[in-house]
């Protein structure tokens, strides 16, 4: 779940080095050679999957900030409360 005070700073778990990147090569030729597609068949699929990863992360995103304008506005109505007792 989100914060609004102390969020912690994003990973965005990207590719450092050549060692990395020839490492993620090697994990797609292993797949195009179980699976029998092609590379770009291989890549593609990656790409659909990235795309739905995005949408997920999109959906969460959606729900926490919800969650935090209802907390917001049940600050706000506590304090309308609050004012109104005055």
């Amino acid at each position: 779940m989100g914060t609004l005070f102390k969020q912690e700073p994003r990973n965005f778990h990207r590719i450092e080095n050549s060692e990395k990147l020839i490492e993620q090569i090697e994990i797609l030729k292993k797949v195009q050679k179980k699976t029998g597609l092609t590379y770009e068949q291989v890549i593609d699929t990656c790409k659909m999957l990235e795309l739905r990863r995005r949408n997920n992360l999109y959906a969460d995103n959606g729900d926490i900030f919800d969650e935090q304008m209802t907390g917001f506005g049940e600050l706000l109505q506590e304090l309308i409360s609050t004012i109104s007792e005055d």
